[in-house]
């Protein structure tokens, strides 16, 4: 019976240790002049996780496979696309370390049809423009300047320390 209580009391200890992790949540804004595109909270660890917001959709896409005859035929089909915000995160050594993925896929929807009604055929995929952004932050409680992203917007970070490490 003491030897469980031993074992109770090593593995409690044990777990209280390995949650002692240093994790810090971090507040984010991507925001375009002053409009906020997109925001969010989450923790940050020494693990790599992402998180998304957005859709992943299918799109119609259109190809022409030639035959023995001349004639071209056309070939449709549907390709899945994320459209939204990507985020990974993870703290490596004494800064967290944000990379943010943006994607937005427009779909070719009316041109197919068009191309299609005048027994035309053309390569037509969806157009999906992507941009990427990597940044490097001190794993310190701080709100730090806005970073551009991309052409237009800005990313900005505020970090704050969880549990313990304070």
């Amino acid at each position: 019976m003491v030897l469980r209580f031993l074992l109770f009391g090593l593995l409690f200890s044990l777990m209280s240790s390995v949650g002692a992790a240093e994790r810090i949540v971090m507040s984010y804004e991507l925001t375009q002049g002053e409009k906020i595109v997109y925001k969010g909270r989450m923790i940050v660890s020494e693990k790599l996780r992402e998180w998304s917001n957005g859709i992943k959709q299918s799109y119609l896409q259109l190809r022409c496979n030639p035959q023995e005859s001349g004639k071209l035929q056309r070939l449709y089909s549907t390709r899945d696309h994320f459209s939204g915000l990507r985020i990974t995160h993870q703290i490596v050594g004494s800064n967290v370390e944000v990379t943010a993925v943006r994607s937005v896929a427009q779909s070719r929807l009316d041109e197919i049809r068009a191309v299609s009604k005048k027994n035309e055929c053309r390569e037509m995929l969806p157009i999906v423009s992507t941009t990427t952004q990597s940044y490097s932050y001190p794993a310190k409680d701080s709100a730090f300047e806005p970073r551009p992203f991309g052409e237009k917007m800005m990313f900005s970070v505020k970090l704050e320390r969880l549990g313990r490490n304070k």
